[in-house]
Protein backbone atom coordinates (compact mmCIF):
# COMPACT_ATOMS: atom_id res chain seq x y z
CA UNK A 1 0.00 0.00 0.00
CA UNK A 2 1.06 3.62 -0.44
CA UNK A 3 0.82 6.73 1.65
CA UNK A 4 0.01 9.90 -0.23
CA UNK A 5 2.08 11.89 2.21
CA UNK A 6 5.29 13.50 1.18
CA UNK A 7 8.57 13.44 3.11
CA UNK A 8 8.54 15.33 6.40
CA UNK A 9 9.22 19.01 6.73
CA UNK A 10 12.86 19.86 7.44
CA UNK A 11 12.41 21.43 10.88
CA UNK A 12 10.70 19.12 13.39
CA UNK A 13 9.52 22.08 15.47
CA UNK A 14 7.80 23.82 12.59
CA UNK A 15 6.90 20.81 10.47
CA UNK A 16 3.49 20.20 9.06
CA UNK A 17 2.30 16.61 9.20
CA UNK A 18 2.01 15.77 5.57
CA UNK A 19 -0.94 14.22 4.03
CA UNK A 20 -2.97 12.49 2.57
CA UNK A 21 -3.92 9.03 3.49
CA UNK A 22 -2.38 6.92 6.25
CA UNK A 23 0.11 4.16 5.37
CA UNK A 24 -1.43 0.99 3.91
CA UNK A 25 -4.33 3.01 2.52
CA UNK A 26 -3.86 2.82 -1.22
CA UNK A 27 -6.41 0.17 -2.01
CA UNK A 28 -8.83 1.81 0.39
CA UNK A 29 -8.17 5.37 -0.62
CA UNK A 30 -6.23 6.00 -3.81
CA UNK A 31 -8.99 5.04 -6.16
CA UNK A 32 -11.12 7.85 -4.81
CA UNK A 33 -13.30 9.78 -7.00
CA UNK A 34 -15.93 10.97 -9.39
CA UNK A 35 -16.82 12.41 -12.72
CA UNK A 36 -19.53 12.07 -15.26
CA UNK A 37 -16.89 13.03 -17.80
CA UNK A 38 -14.44 10.38 -16.63
CA UNK A 39 -12.45 8.63 -19.34
CA UNK A 40 -14.33 10.57 -21.95
CA UNK A 41 -17.53 8.69 -21.21
CA UNK A 42 -20.85 10.48 -20.98
CA UNK A 43 -23.10 8.86 -18.42
CA UNK A 44 -26.15 10.48 -19.88
CA UNK A 45 -26.15 13.92 -18.26
CA UNK A 46 -29.33 15.25 -16.74
CA UNK A 47 -31.36 12.64 -18.60
CA UNK A 48 -29.51 9.71 -16.95
CA UNK A 49 -31.67 7.24 -15.04
CA UNK A 50 -31.55 7.67 -11.28
CA UNK A 51 -29.48 4.52 -10.74
CA UNK A 52 -26.75 5.80 -13.08
CA UNK A 53 -26.59 9.15 -11.32
CA UNK A 54 -26.59 7.38 -7.96
CA UNK A 55 -23.74 5.12 -9.04
CA UNK A 56 -21.59 8.11 -9.96
CA UNK A 57 -22.58 9.91 -6.78
CA UNK A 58 -21.85 6.95 -4.51
CA UNK A 59 -18.71 5.52 -6.12
CA UNK A 60 -17.33 8.14 -8.52
CA UNK A 61 -13.65 8.46 -9.43
CA UNK A 62 -11.99 11.37 -7.65
CA UNK A 63 -9.17 11.54 -10.18
CA UNK A 64 -11.49 12.46 -13.01
CA UNK A 65 -11.43 16.02 -14.34
CA UNK A 66 -12.98 18.45 -14.38
CA UNK A 67 -14.94 17.91 -11.16
CA UNK A 68 -12.54 15.93 -8.90
CA UNK A 69 -15.47 15.40 -6.58
CA UNK A 70 -15.68 11.68 -6.13
CA UNK A 71 -15.79 9.48 -3.07
CA UNK A 72 -12.75 8.02 -1.32
CA UNK A 73 -13.03 4.24 -1.32
CA UNK A 74 -13.10 4.04 2.46
CA UNK A 75 -15.99 6.52 2.48
CA UNK A 76 -18.15 4.60 -0.01
CA UNK A 77 -21.43 3.21 1.28
CA UNK A 78 -20.60 -0.16 -0.24
CA UNK A 79 -24.04 -1.80 -0.11
CA UNK A 80 -25.82 1.24 -1.56
CA UNK A 81 -23.16 1.73 -4.23
CA UNK A 82 -23.23 -1.92 -5.28
CA UNK A 83 -27.01 -1.84 -5.62
CA UNK A 84 -26.97 1.42 -7.61
CA UNK A 85 -24.09 0.45 -9.88
CA UNK A 86 -25.49 -3.05 -10.58
CA UNK A 87 -28.77 -1.43 -11.65
CA UNK A 88 -26.95 1.29 -13.59
CA UNK A 89 -25.01 -1.25 -15.68
CA UNK A 90 -28.28 -2.72 -16.89
CA UNK A 91 -29.69 0.71 -17.71
CA UNK A 92 -26.60 2.02 -19.51
CA UNK A 93 -24.50 -0.94 -20.72
CA UNK A 94 -22.66 1.33 -23.15
CA UNK A 95 -21.12 3.39 -20.29
CA UNK A 96 -17.70 1.86 -19.63
CA UNK A 97 -17.27 3.82 -16.41
CA UNK A 98 -20.09 2.00 -14.65
CA UNK A 99 -18.33 -1.38 -14.29
CA UNK A 100 -15.28 0.52 -13.00
CA UNK A 101 -17.43 2.21 -10.36
CA UNK A 102 -19.03 -1.11 -9.50
CA UNK A 103 -15.52 -2.47 -9.05
CA UNK A 104 -14.78 0.38 -6.63
CA UNK A 105 -17.98 -0.41 -4.73
CA UNK A 106 -16.97 -4.07 -4.36
CA UNK A 107 -13.48 -2.93 -3.38
CA UNK A 108 -15.01 -0.82 -0.60
CA UNK A 109 -16.96 -3.89 0.45
CA UNK A 110 -13.70 -5.85 0.76
CA UNK A 111 -14.63 -8.16 -2.12
CA UNK A 112 -11.43 -7.80 -4.16
CA UNK A 113 -12.22 -10.75 -6.44
CA UNK A 114 -15.42 -9.14 -7.71
CA UNK A 115 -13.72 -5.73 -7.77
CA UNK A 116 -11.02 -7.10 -10.05
CA UNK A 117 -13.63 -8.82 -12.24
CA UNK A 118 -15.48 -5.58 -12.90
CA UNK A 119 -12.28 -3.58 -13.37
CA UNK A 120 -11.31 -6.12 -16.03
CA UNK A 121 -14.70 -5.73 -17.72
CA UNK A 122 -14.34 -1.94 -17.76
CA UNK A 123 -10.77 -2.23 -19.03
CA UNK A 124 -11.90 -4.42 -21.91
CA UNK A 125 -14.42 -1.71 -22.74
CA UNK A 126 -11.58 0.82 -22.96
CA UNK A 127 -11.86 2.54 -19.58
CA UNK A 128 -8.48 3.92 -18.49
CA UNK A 129 -9.47 4.33 -14.84
CA UNK A 130 -10.21 0.63 -14.64
CA UNK A 131 -6.83 -0.12 -16.22
CA UNK A 132 -5.14 2.03 -13.58
CA UNK A 133 -7.10 0.33 -10.80
CA UNK A 134 -6.15 -3.06 -12.20
CA UNK A 135 -2.55 -1.91 -12.21
CA UNK A 136 -2.68 -1.31 -8.46
CA UNK A 137 -4.50 -4.59 -7.87
CA UNK A 138 -1.69 -6.40 -9.69
CA UNK A 139 0.98 -4.50 -7.76
CA UNK A 140 -0.66 -5.27 -4.42
CA UNK A 141 -1.98 -8.73 -5.24
CA UNK A 142 -5.57 -7.79 -4.43
CA UNK A 143 -8.16 -10.27 -5.66
CA UNK A 144 -5.58 -12.30 -7.55
CA UNK A 145 -1.91 -12.89 -8.17
CA UNK A 146 0.65 -10.27 -7.21
CA UNK A 147 2.45 -9.13 -10.35
CA UNK A 148 4.22 -5.75 -9.96
CA UNK A 149 5.66 -5.83 -13.48
CA UNK A 150 2.21 -6.27 -15.03
CA UNK A 151 0.76 -3.67 -12.72
CA UNK A 152 3.39 -1.13 -13.72
CA UNK A 153 2.78 -1.91 -17.40
CA UNK A 154 -0.95 -1.34 -16.96
CA UNK A 155 -0.34 1.98 -15.22
CA UNK A 156 2.00 3.05 -18.02
CA UNK A 157 -0.59 2.18 -20.66
CA UNK A 158 -3.27 4.15 -18.85
CA UNK A 159 -0.93 7.08 -18.21
CA UNK A 160 0.15 7.24 -21.84
CA UNK A 161 -3.52 7.69 -22.74
CA UNK A 162 -3.58 10.76 -20.48
CA UNK A 163 -5.35 9.19 -17.51
CA UNK A 164 -4.72 11.36 -14.47
CA UNK A 165 -5.05 8.56 -11.89
CA UNK A 166 -2.37 6.56 -13.70
CA UNK A 167 -0.12 9.61 -14.09
CA UNK A 168 -0.38 10.40 -10.40
CA UNK A 169 0.14 6.74 -9.50
CA UNK A 170 3.38 6.56 -11.48
CA UNK A 171 4.53 9.72 -9.74
CA UNK A 172 3.94 8.04 -6.38
CA UNK A 173 5.67 4.83 -7.45
CA UNK A 174 8.88 6.64 -8.39
CA UNK A 175 8.67 9.03 -5.50
CA UNK A 176 8.48 6.24 -2.95
CA UNK A 177 10.02 3.27 -4.75
CA UNK A 178 7.21 0.76 -5.34
CA UNK A 179 6.39 -2.08 -7.72
CA UNK A 180 10.03 -3.21 -7.69
CA UNK A 181 11.29 0.22 -8.75
CA UNK A 182 13.84 2.33 -6.93
CA UNK A 183 12.88 5.90 -6.00
CA UNK A 184 13.55 8.18 -8.94
CA UNK A 185 12.79 11.85 -8.22
CA UNK A 186 13.11 12.86 -11.85
CA UNK A 187 10.54 10.35 -13.07
CA UNK A 188 8.34 11.14 -10.10
CA UNK A 189 8.41 14.84 -10.92
CA UNK A 190 7.69 14.20 -14.59
CA UNK A 191 4.58 12.12 -13.92
CA UNK A 192 3.32 14.30 -11.10
CA UNK A 193 3.71 17.30 -13.39
CA UNK A 194 1.49 15.62 -15.98
CA UNK A 195 -1.23 15.02 -13.39
CA UNK A 196 -0.80 18.51 -11.93
CA UNK A 197 -1.08 19.96 -15.41
CA UNK A 198 -4.58 18.49 -15.62
CA UNK A 199 -5.60 20.61 -12.65
CA UNK A 200 -5.50 18.22 -9.71
CA UNK A 201 -4.49 19.92 -6.47
CA UNK A 202 -3.13 16.79 -4.76
CA UNK A 203 -0.68 16.21 -7.60
CA UNK A 204 0.30 19.90 -7.50
CA UNK A 205 0.94 19.64 -3.78
CA UNK A 206 3.00 16.46 -3.97
CA UNK A 207 5.02 17.87 -6.86
CA UNK A 208 5.65 21.07 -4.92
CA UNK A 209 6.92 19.16 -1.88
CA UNK A 210 9.17 16.99 -4.04
CA UNK A 211 10.60 20.05 -5.80
CA UNK A 212 11.21 21.67 -2.44
CA UNK A 213 12.75 18.73 -0.64
CA UNK A 214 14.92 17.26 -3.38
CA UNK A 215 18.55 17.81 -2.49
CA UNK A 216 21.06 19.37 -4.86
CA UNK A 217 20.38 20.67 -8.34
CA UNK A 218 17.03 18.88 -8.54
CA UNK A 219 15.61 21.31 -6.00
CA UNK A 220 13.48 24.11 -7.46
CA UNK A 221 12.00 26.31 -4.75
CA UNK A 222 10.52 28.83 -7.16
CA UNK A 223 8.63 26.13 -9.06
CA UNK A 224 7.57 24.53 -5.79
CA UNK A 225 6.16 27.84 -4.60
CA UNK A 226 4.30 28.31 -7.88
CA UNK A 227 2.59 24.94 -7.65
CA UNK A 228 1.62 25.56 -4.04
CA UNK A 229 -0.03 28.83 -5.03
CA UNK A 230 -2.01 27.06 -7.74
CA UNK A 231 -3.10 24.26 -5.42
CA UNK A 232 -3.98 26.67 -2.61
CA UNK A 233 -6.12 28.64 -5.07
CA UNK A 234 -8.05 25.39 -5.64
CA UNK A 235 -8.91 25.39 -1.92
CA UNK A 236 -6.55 22.57 -0.96
CA UNK A 237 -5.96 22.98 2.78
CA UNK A 238 -2.62 21.15 2.89
CA UNK A 239 -1.32 23.37 0.13
CA UNK A 240 -2.49 26.46 2.01
CA UNK A 241 -0.56 25.27 5.05
CA UNK A 242 2.54 24.51 2.98
CA UNK A 243 2.27 27.91 1.30
CA UNK A 244 2.21 29.52 4.74
CA UNK A 245 5.35 27.58 5.61
CA UNK A 246 7.02 28.73 2.38
CA UNK A 247 6.31 32.36 3.25
CA UNK A 248 7.49 31.87 6.82
CA UNK A 249 10.76 30.19 5.83
CA UNK A 250 11.40 32.08 2.57
CA UNK A 251 11.19 28.99 0.35
CA UNK A 252 10.87 30.20 -3.22
CA UNK A 253 9.79 33.64 -2.07
CA UNK A 254 10.75 36.39 0.35
CA UNK A 255 10.10 35.82 4.04
CA UNK A 256 6.72 37.34 4.80
CA UNK A 257 5.26 36.55 8.21
CA UNK A 258 2.05 38.41 7.43
CA UNK A 259 1.42 36.27 4.37
CA UNK A 260 2.42 33.17 6.33
CA UNK A 261 -0.14 33.96 9.02
CA UNK A 262 -2.78 34.63 6.36
CA UNK A 263 -2.29 31.25 4.65
CA UNK A 264 -1.99 29.38 7.92
CA UNK A 265 -5.26 31.04 8.91
CA UNK A 266 -7.00 29.95 5.72
CA UNK A 267 -5.81 26.39 6.22
CA UNK A 268 -6.82 26.50 9.88
CA UNK A 269 -10.31 27.51 8.79
CA UNK A 270 -10.37 24.12 7.05
CA UNK A 271 -9.33 22.47 10.33
CA UNK A 272 -5.82 21.71 9.05
CA UNK A 273 -4.23 20.89 12.40
CA UNK A 274 -0.63 21.57 11.36
CA UNK A 275 -1.55 25.04 10.15
CA UNK A 276 -3.29 25.62 13.49
CA UNK A 277 -0.04 24.70 15.25
CA UNK A 278 2.09 27.01 13.16
CA UNK A 279 -0.39 29.86 13.36
CA UNK A 280 -0.50 29.44 17.12
CA UNK A 281 3.26 29.76 17.21
CA UNK A 282 3.10 33.00 15.21
CA UNK A 283 0.56 34.42 17.69
CA UNK A 284 2.76 33.32 20.57
CA UNK A 285 5.83 34.97 19.03
CA UNK A 286 4.06 38.00 17.53
CA UNK A 287 5.35 37.31 14.02
CA UNK A 288 3.06 38.62 11.29
CA UNK A 289 0.29 39.04 13.86
CA UNK A 290 0.06 40.74 17.26
CA UNK A 291 1.10 38.71 20.29
CA UNK A 292 -2.05 36.94 21.47
CA UNK A 293 -1.55 34.14 23.97
CA UNK A 294 -5.27 33.45 24.19
CA UNK A 295 -5.45 32.87 20.46
CA UNK A 296 -2.26 30.79 20.53
CA UNK A 297 -3.67 28.65 23.34
CA UNK A 298 -6.95 28.05 21.49
CA UNK A 299 -5.12 27.07 18.29
CA UNK A 300 -2.72 24.77 20.10
CA UNK A 301 -5.56 23.14 22.00
CA UNK A 302 -7.55 22.42 18.84
CA UNK A 303 -4.46 21.08 17.07
CA UNK A 304 -3.45 19.00 20.10
CA UNK A 305 -6.93 17.54 20.31
CA UNK A 306 -6.50 16.67 16.62
CA UNK A 307 -3.31 14.75 17.37
CA UNK A 308 -0.53 17.19 16.49
CA UNK A 309 2.45 16.36 18.78
CA UNK A 310 4.14 19.74 18.31
CA UNK A 311 0.96 21.52 19.41
CA UNK A 312 0.89 19.30 22.50
CA UNK A 313 4.40 20.40 23.46
CA UNK A 314 3.62 24.05 22.82
CA UNK A 315 0.42 23.77 24.84
CA UNK A 316 2.46 22.38 27.74
CA UNK A 317 4.68 25.45 27.60
CA UNK A 318 1.69 27.79 27.87
CA UNK A 319 0.29 25.83 30.79
CA UNK A 320 3.63 25.92 32.62
CA UNK A 321 3.95 29.69 32.39
CA UNK A 322 0.26 30.58 32.50
CA UNK A 323 0.13 32.22 29.09
CA UNK A 324 -3.36 32.31 27.58
CA UNK A 325 -4.57 30.10 30.41
CA UNK A 326 -4.06 29.56 34.12
CA UNK A 327 -0.68 28.16 35.12
CA UNK A 328 -0.84 24.43 35.84
CA UNK A 329 2.14 22.14 36.30
CA UNK A 330 -0.21 19.15 36.14
CA UNK A 331 -1.64 20.18 32.75
CA UNK A 332 1.84 21.01 31.46
CA UNK A 333 3.07 17.55 32.46
CA UNK A 334 0.01 15.90 30.93
CA UNK A 335 0.57 17.53 27.54
CA UNK A 336 4.31 16.81 27.61
CA UNK A 337 3.44 13.17 28.22
CA UNK A 338 0.86 13.24 25.42
CA UNK A 339 3.46 14.70 23.08
CA UNK A 340 5.85 11.85 23.88
CA UNK A 341 3.06 9.29 23.37
CA UNK A 342 2.33 10.86 19.99
CA UNK A 343 5.95 10.45 18.89
CA UNK A 344 7.46 13.87 19.63
CA UNK A 345 11.05 12.77 20.10
CA UNK A 346 12.22 16.34 20.61
CA UNK A 347 10.28 16.59 23.87
CA UNK A 348 11.67 13.30 25.13
CA UNK A 349 15.22 14.30 24.24
CA UNK A 350 14.79 17.75 25.78
CA UNK A 351 13.44 16.33 29.04
CA UNK A 352 16.21 13.78 29.34
CA UNK A 353 19.17 15.93 28.25
CA UNK A 354 18.25 19.40 29.57
CA UNK A 355 15.61 18.74 32.25
CA UNK A 356 16.30 22.04 34.02
CA UNK A 357 14.58 23.80 31.12
CA UNK A 358 11.37 22.58 32.76
CA UNK A 359 10.34 23.71 36.23
CA UNK A 360 10.60 21.36 39.19
CA UNK A 361 6.79 21.27 39.67
CA UNK A 362 6.33 20.14 36.04
CA UNK A 363 8.93 17.41 36.41
CA UNK A 364 7.34 16.24 39.64
CA UNK A 365 3.92 16.20 37.96
CA UNK A 366 5.43 14.08 35.18
CA UNK A 367 6.65 11.58 37.77
CA UNK A 368 3.14 11.44 39.25
CA UNK A 369 1.74 10.87 35.76
CA UNK A 370 4.20 8.00 35.22
CA UNK A 371 3.33 6.54 38.60
CA UNK A 372 -0.37 6.51 37.74
CA UNK A 373 0.44 4.49 34.62
CA UNK A 374 2.69 2.06 36.45
CA UNK A 375 5.84 3.34 34.75
CA UNK A 376 7.59 4.82 37.78
CA UNK A 377 7.74 3.64 41.39
CA UNK A 378 10.28 6.07 42.82
CA UNK A 379 9.94 9.22 44.86
CA UNK A 380 8.05 12.15 43.36
CA UNK A 381 10.77 14.78 43.71
CA UNK A 382 11.10 16.28 40.23
CA UNK A 383 14.60 14.83 39.73
CA UNK A 384 15.26 13.35 36.31
CA UNK A 385 16.75 10.13 37.67
CA UNK A 386 17.30 7.00 35.53
CA UNK A 387 13.97 5.51 36.63
CA UNK A 388 12.10 8.62 35.53
CA UNK A 389 13.91 8.63 32.19
CA UNK A 390 13.06 4.95 31.70
CA UNK A 391 9.41 5.67 32.41
CA UNK A 392 9.35 8.55 29.90
CA UNK A 393 10.91 6.35 27.22
CA UNK A 394 8.22 3.72 27.82
CA UNK A 395 5.54 6.35 27.16
CA UNK A 396 6.42 6.42 23.45
CA UNK A 397 3.64 4.85 21.42
CA UNK A 398 1.27 4.38 24.34
CA UNK A 399 -2.34 5.48 24.08
CA UNK A 400 -3.57 8.40 26.24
Amino acid sequence: MISMRSPCWPDPVFKLLLRRLPPCALLLGLFAGNALAAAGVDAGGTESPTAVADCYRLAGEQYAPPAFQGVATDAIDADAAIAACEAARLLAPEDSMLPDLLGRAYQAHGDFANARRFFEAADRAGNAYAKANLGWFAIEGAGGAKDPARGLALLRQAAESGNILAEYSLGLIWREGRAGERPDPQQAKAWLAKAAGQGHAIAMYDLAILLRDTEGKGQDLARSFGWLKKAAALDDADSMAALGYAYEQGLGTQVDFTAAADWYGRAADHHQIDAMTNLGRLYEAGEGVPVDYDRAFALYRDAADGGNPTAMANLANLYEFGMGTGASAKEAAYWLARAIMAGNGDVLEHLTTTPDDYGLPVRAALQSFLQARGLYSGTVNGLMNPETVEGLVKLTGQTP
